[in-house]
């Protein structure tokens, strides 16, 4: 591989390992909440695991990658949770090697795929960098159905943009990295080179983008649900009062101890 060929791959790695940095923290605040560290500490520890995994993405991809994910990340599962349970740590183990295990699956499935309708011209850095960024796209979107399907509240959004979300931007993310894929066999002018370099770099973070809008969306339906919850006790306990101060009001106008006001008193006196 020559410097050219490895810069424009290393390139790619580092917008391609962004989807599996993204989909680990994500599924990290998902299963245990909110980080126990500050936000600096949480930036810093995404930026050393995309340099990790982009370092680890030069040698012989994706196999040195599978093999350093899970590790990485069980670490920084124990450095974001100093209290949680170890335990947790299992989930975050199993959910890396799932992700390296269909990374691996596409890897060898999806070129399959594509060679028969596209040309494959073998070593050519942008077909294998395309390749693989449709491998992290379709990955991110079967993420996107577990998050969805599995997450203790519904995302209550209009119809029409769940078709937009689910349907119509992931078949478009898919159907233009294919395009990309196709213009790769040609040999194109710089002016077209750059609108591919720009168009590879608003895909993912498109798809990115949405997905963190909907996970804003579930986060202020569960505050709305919590409001709603916190004001429908705070009627009942209001009614309570209401009810125990109007049975306190009729139970002293009827004890014995209290008899009614004469004409020429202007209160009523209790019994001695």
């Amino acid at each position: 591989m020559s410097e050219t060929d490895a810069f424009i791959f290393m390139c790619f790695a580092v917008v391609i390992n962004f989807f599996t940095v993204y989909m680990t923290f994500d599924f990290m605040r998902w299963l245990l909440g909110p980080f126990d560290r500050s936000r600096g500490v949480q930036i810093a520890l995404v930026a050393a695991y995309e340099i990790v995994l982009t370092a680890a993405s030069y040698f012989i991809y994706p196999f040195v990658k599978i093999a350093v994910m899970p590790v990485f990340s069980v670490l920084l599962g124990a450095a974001l949770y100093q209290n949680r349970k170890k335990v947790k740590l299992y989930y975050i183990f199993a959910f890396s090697c799932f992700l390296g295990l269909f990374d691996f699956l596409l890897c060898i499935v999806m070129p399959i795929l594509l060679s028969m309708f596209i040309t494959f011209i073998p070593f050519n850095p942008w077909q294998n960098g395309l390749g693989i960024l449709l491998n992290q796209v379709i990955i991110f979107l079967l993420y996107r159905i577990f998050v969805t399907r599995f997450h203790k509240e519904k995302i209550l959004v209009n119809g029409s943009i769940k078709i937009f979300g689910f349907i119509i931007l992931p078949v478009f993310s898919v159907m233009n990295i294919v395009l990309m894929y196709f213009l790769a066999t040609y040999l194109l002018p710089p002016l077209i080179t750059f609108f591919l370099i720009c168009d590879i770099l608003m895909v993912p973070f498109l798809n990115l983008y949405l997905f963190y809008l909907f996970n804003k969306v579930v986060q202020n339906n569960e505050m709305k649900k919590q409001l709603a919850l916190y004001d429908q006790a705070s009627g009942l306990q209001y009614r309570y009062y209401q009810e125990m101060e109007q049975k306190l009001g009729g139970f002293q106008k009827n004890s014995p101890r209290y008899e009614k006001s004469s004409p020429g008193h202007g209160a009523a006196v209790p019994d001695r």
